[in-house]
């Protein structure tokens, strides 16, 4: 993580923040044996799953005037090659995981 600041004038600032991250799939996600949810839908996983990077910024601004303070806030995320879920053939009977 990174954060810079600066401060334009006694009574304002801004601020930026970044965050990388790594998501790991679960064991179950990996898992290739079809797992029952319900009757009528069951899930799969994928061994073929990998890692996946996070991207967090974070844009902050705040000024004081008085007894009133103004604070902006931009956020962004940025998730690369996610594990999804989908169903193959457009049927509902069973989901399997995909790196997309």
């Amino acid at each position: 993580k990174a954060m810079l600041g600066y401060r334009l004038n006694e009574n304002s600032f801004i601020r930026y923040d970044v965050e990388m991250s790594q998501t790991n799939p679960t064991l179950v996600e990996l898992t290739d044996t079809e797992i029952r949810l319900d009757p009528y839908l069951a899930e799969r996983g994928n061994l073929l799953l990998k890692p996946y990077s996070n991207l967090n910024n974070n844009l902050f601004y705040e000024h004081k005037k008085g007894l009133f303070t103004f604070n902006a806030n931009l956020r962004h995320h940025y998730k690369h090659n996610p594990i999804m879920e989908y169903f193959p053939d457009n049927t509902r009977k069973y989901e399997e995981l995909e790196q997309v």
